[in-house]
């Protein structure tokens, strides 16, 4: 676990390390040790997809999405006629990204904040996508994400094929 200050003046790079299907986008912590795989590349195809289904399905209008990465959501959101779209990034560097991605974009509201800084009203969102990598809070990570919540449930972003494929992509370097 990081530290918030670790976490927000750590180094953002886009890697690619050998035998990796791929890019990935990592955090470097100046102080603390280790390197954490922020989101990869090869994972687009995937998120993409699984965002587009989503939408389909609910028909979302109104979305908070938490975490803005490599903006492999947020584009599909985008694609989907949604009239809100709220993003929170915690990192200034992502941030940044996220803002220059959004310059396309009038329905984009864009908060600098963690998650559990910003207050906010679920009941203003009809569809809240939560796939923030959690690194600074004390939670076990498979309880947090990724996940969307849609009609007062949360349910897991990816489903048992779209993991199979994600570890095809990263194993078999496909």
């Amino acid at each position: 676990m990081l530290t918030k200050i670790d976490f927000l003046t750590a180094n953002i790079t886009l890697a690619e390390p050998k035998g990796q299907a791929g890019a990935v986008l990592l955090l470097i912590p100046k102080e603390a040790k280790g390197r954490f795989g922020l989101m990869y590349t090869a994972e687009k195809e995937v998120i993409q997809r699984r965002t587009s289904i989503l939408c389909k399905k609910y028909k979302p209008k109104k979305v908070l999405e938490v975490g803005f990465g490599l903006g492999y959501t947020a584009t599909e959101l985008q694609k989907n006629n949604i009239e809100k779209h709220t993003i929170i990034e915690a990192h200034p560097t992502i941030f940044k990204d996220a803002e220059k991605w959004a310059e396309k974009y009038s329905n984009v509201k864009l908060i600098n904040k963690f998650i559990q800084d910003y207050e906010y009203n679920e009941e203003d969102y009809d569809f809240i996508l939560d796939d923030r990598l959690e690194i600074v809070y004390e939670k076990d990570v498979r309880d947090i994400t990724p996940r969307y919540k849609v009609n007062n449930k949360w349910y897991p972003f990816l489903t048992k094929e779209d993991k199979k494929e994600m570890k095809r992509i990263f194993v078999e370097g496909r």
